[in-house]
């Protein structure tokens, strides 16, 4: 029995190795075996075997946990979310007054959890627990929960495994190894009291060989393997130190952008992308950031750590089906559902039932759906189907079952979930895809199965109930798709990246708080009741043993580099404010600088920027437009790209939320109708309004409430101030809602409707466009607004008259006047500029060349104003914010 220890590229495992490999050339293959910790170091080694020419049963190297399966396979491994679960039922059933405060809490449940497997995998069971124990606030209710989920365990027939690993000693022990006569275990920094009895066991029968790293951490681990007899043997061997260099980046994005700068540069220079690695050691912070800035610079890359299962869109559809259904199908919630389903999700009759639903909203129920989806004119029915398959659901919610019968029911929900059939020569995301959905739906239905393990068998109980349960268990449920490619970059935690050598090792985040990071105090076992129990030999971790794992975690990832280490950090948080170094960094280490990086797109073809091009369409464009309203011009030259959308395509933005219907156009709607008729008819205007109000907000399926009173109420008395501000002489001919058409010099049609236009007897003519907004002044120096100077020339040419005034007319608030041509004397506090020929020469020449423009298939998303950017309806598609952030990242 041999005791291997020593510093990272001693040789530990490169004798390990060359055993193995010894063993397999003299064709031993029966008889040896090679445990690690995770799966994921155990196929690293396979592969690097394989590379070599090796060929072998994937058994011969294995975890412990897979190794230990044959001696214990009678009594299962209960899982995590299912463990987890167990908790939270005997929490909640005991119902103890300590944790009443807390008890409908998932984090207290998880928590919880924790330090029991925590004290499990001490061997510690509840009753060493309770003898132990001291005095502490909580001490009694946590004992008290571990005896009854231990309860639980044994009625179920499952175990943690600490349990597992004991009972495998004892058989081992009994029986032996059967054909194993050598055992390896490498990569392992610490040992458990139950690992180790298997470890004692397996020597009597075989012959036994651990590594060891040279660190503290690994004291209680090597005392208790040389009381066994094993001989130590202490690897000096040095590796050559790689180079070493430390960057501070601005932010934290910056520091991905930097990590990925460099990947690209070193493969330029020939290096493989799987010679590479990105050590972490916050995964939920850099993950996400690695994933997206790998991705955004074409880095192929493996990342090693599990996937959040509830993110699947395969989880969100199912899980999303049994809420809404659960909800009385609440038409929001079910909504975003049926636009999950794959196939119907998206397509155009998808469109257009979710903006008819949208219009209806808020509502619940199947059949307004049924009836919705019918009247949904297409010739694809898929929405129909996809609701009639919505609808077999509905009977779940009476059904009350044994917990074993659930998860043959939720068998059928799957179903539900029709992927297309899977077709050749499709790329390796939509392949990854496609095992993705097919990955998370299995554990899905592993899901329902362990939540049923958590109940009575005997007791039947009702969907809601089972239902909980599931949630819980998915929540927790890991998920990890396989990724077979062979060259990538490898993003590893920092305990995954133990077993792993290579030539170039990033390690980010190098901030106190994440790299070391700062562990909380326990309020179950605070730090006194730890250090008794370790005193009574049970070995729980105490605070200097988390800090001494910090360490020494830390040494092993800067260990992990054989030709080049970078470590980095970002000086500043998302808040702005600095970081504080990580004081397992050199303080006299002088960071190097970093490079601003910029990204040029390879190909610009799915950007709209060159324009139409087609001759055919060109000329569907030129006729679509040979009439335009000055909005429609407006609209141009504030965006083509917009106008593009708005004008040309004829996108209708998606329905406004029920709270937000009666937006600013929707008032403007109505204050414009109630005008018009005013004008016409000389009726009360509160009449006119009531009535146009109530038709409006019945067509927009406006909903009664607060905010509808309020702005109800504020347009009538927007309305009642104007009428009585209203003094236009009573010889002018007022018309309201004036149809116009005329065509300027160059042949453009200009055609629209004037809110009002007076006409005088001596033939002089005046032009009102009413703005339901606070104030018009701003209009007079927006050379883009084409609306006054175009209406000014819809005088002479539409209505024959002689030009005398074209005003806005500001409603909101109070009544005010802004505009060109004459100033009346009874126009109070109104900005009128005098007419200039120049100003309607250049408005013309501008709306001729935005016409020509429009002619040639000018699309680009090129906005005047940025501001107004962030009401454009089409600013998720046109890509000019992204755009505009590279260069503000490259100039930074």
């Amino acid at each position: 029995m041999r005791l291997l220890t020593g510093p990272a590229g001693s040789g530990k495992t490169f004798t390990v190795l060359e055993a193995l490999r010894a063993a397999l050339d003299r064709k031993d293959t029966g008889g040896v075996r090679l445990l690690v910790p995770t799966a994921t170091m155990a196929q690293h080694i396979r592969h690097a075997m394989a590379r070599e020419g090796f060929i072998f049963h994937p058994e011969l190297i294995q975890t412990l946990h897979r190794f230990i399966e044959p001696w214990a396979v009678d009594l299962p491994q209960i899982s995590v979310p299912a463990f987890h679960l167990l908790v939270e039922q005997a929490v909640r059933r005991m119902n103890l007054a300590a944790f009443a405060k807390v008890a409908h809490l998932a984090g207290f449940h998880a928590r919880l959890a924790t330090v029991i497997e925590e004290c499990s995998a001490a061997g510690c069971d509840a009753a060493s627990l309770k003898r132990n124990l001291p005095g502490t606030p909580l001490g009694d209710a946590l004992v008290a929960v571990f005896e009854e989920v231990e309860r639980m365990l044994v009625q179920r027939k499952l175990g943690l495994r600490a349990k597992r690993l004991k009972l495998a000693a004892s058989r081992i022990e009994q029986a032996g190894t059967g054909p194993v006569k050598t055992v390896w275990l490498d990569g392992f920094f610490s040992l458990t009291d139950p690992e180790l009895a298997v470890v004692k066991a397996v020597t009597q029968h075989a012959d036994v060989t651990v590594t060891l790293p040279a660190a503290d951490i690994t004291r209680p681990a090597r005392e208790h393997l040389l009381a066994m007899g094993f001989q130590e043997q202490v690897l000096a061997h040095e590796r050559p130190a790689p180079k070493r260099e430390l960057f501070v980046a601005p932010a934290i994005e910056r520091e991905a952008d930097e990590i990925a700068r460099r990947i690209l540069d070193e493969h330029t220079a020939g290096r493989l992308f799987r010679e590479m690695g990105i050590i972490v050691r916050s995964p939920e912070v850099y993950a996400p950031i690695l994933r997206g800035t790998l991705e955004r610079f074409g880095i192929p890359a493996r990342f090693y750590f599990d996937a959040v299962l509830t993110e699947q869109p395969a989880i969100r559809y199912l899980a999303g089906a049994v809420d809404a259904m659960l909800g009385e199908w609440d038409h929001a919630e079910t909504l975003v559902v049926m636009k999950l389903a794959p196939g119907a999700g998206i397509s155009a009759v998808m469109d257009r039932f979710d903006f008819a639903l949208r219009k209806r909203l808020p509502g619940a129920g199947l059949e307004p759906l049924q009836r919705l989806a019918a009247e949904t004119l297409s010739d694809d029915d898929r929405v129909r189907r996809l609701v009639d398959r919505l609808t077999e659901l509905d009977g779940w919610r009476t059904l009350t079952l044994e917990p074993a019968r659930w998860p043959e029911q939720f068998l059928r929900l799957r179903a539900l979930y029709r992927l297309p059939r899977p077709r050749d020569g499709v790329d390796r995301d939509t392949a990854f895809a496609w095992r993705s959905q097919a990955a998370a739906i299995e554990l899905f239905e592993i899901a329902t199965g362990e939540a049923a393990q958590s109940f009575d068998p005997a007791r039947k109980i009702p969907l809601t109930e089972f239902w909980e349960a599931v949630k819980a268990v998915v929540r927790l449920t890991p998920m990890r798709v396989a990724d077979q490619r062979r060259d990538v970059v490898h993003v590893l935690s920092v305990y995954e990246a133990r077993q792993w050598e290579l030539p170039v090792v990033f390690v980010c985040g190098m901030v106190e708080g994440q790299f070391p990071r700062y562990h909380t105090p326990d309020p179950f076992l605070p730090e006194y009741a730890r250090r008794q129990l370790k005193q009574a030999g049970l070995r729980v971790r105490a605070a200097e043993d988390t800090e001494t794992e910090e360490r020494f975690l830390f040494d092993s990832a800067v260990s992990r580099a054989t030709a080049s280490l970078v470590l980095s950090y970002p000086k500043n948080d998302a808040r702005g404010e600095q970081n504080l170094p990580s004081l397992y960094l050199d303080p006299a280490e002088r960071p190097v600088p970093t490079r601003p990086v910029r990204l040029v797109p390879r190909a610009a073809a799915g950007l709209p920027a060159n324009g139409v091009r087609s001759s055919d369409v060109l000329q569907v464009v030129h006729q679509k437009h040979t009439e335009v309203r000055p909005t429609a011009l407006e609209s141009y030259l504030q965006c083509p790209f917009q106008f593009f959308g708005r004008h040309t395509l004829d996108l209708k933005s998606a329905p406004a939320r029920p709270e937000e219907r009666l937006d600013f156009m929707a008032r403007g709607k109505i204050v414009h109708s109630a005008i018009a008729e005013w004008l016409a008819t000389n009726r009360p205007v509160e009449e006119i309004f009531e009535r146009i109000f109530r038709e409006v907000t019945e067509s927009l399926w406006i909903p009664a409430g607060y905010k509808t009173e309020m702005l109800r109420a504020q347009m009538l008395d927007d309305l009642r101030r104007f009428t009585e501000n209203d003094q236009w002489p009573a010889d002018f001919v007022s018309e309201g809602e004036a149809k116009c058409r005329f065509a300027l010099d160059s042949g453009l049609g200009i055609h629209g409707r004037i809110d009002r236009i007076l006409k005088t007897p001596d033939g002089r003519g005046f032009v009102i466009d009413y703005k339901y907004s606070p104030t018009a002044k701003d209009k007079l120096t927006n050379e883009n607004l084409l609306q006054g100077p175009l209406y000014w020339l819809a005088i002479e040419r539409a209505f024959h008259l002689r030009p005398a005034g074209m005003y806005y007319c500001s409603l909101r608030d109070k009544v005010e006047y802004a505009g060109w041509g004459e100033p009346l004397d009874w126009m109070e506090k109104a900005t009128v500029e005098p007419f200039a020929q120049e100003w309607l020469d250049a408005a013309i020449a501008r709306s001729e060349q935005a016409a020509a423009e429009i002619a040639a298939g000018r699309t680009d998303p090129a906005p005047a104003d940025l501001t107004l950017c962030r009401r454009c309806e089409y600013r998720d598609v046109c890509r000019y914010e992204a755009a505009t952030a590279v260069v503000i990242a490259e100039g930074a």
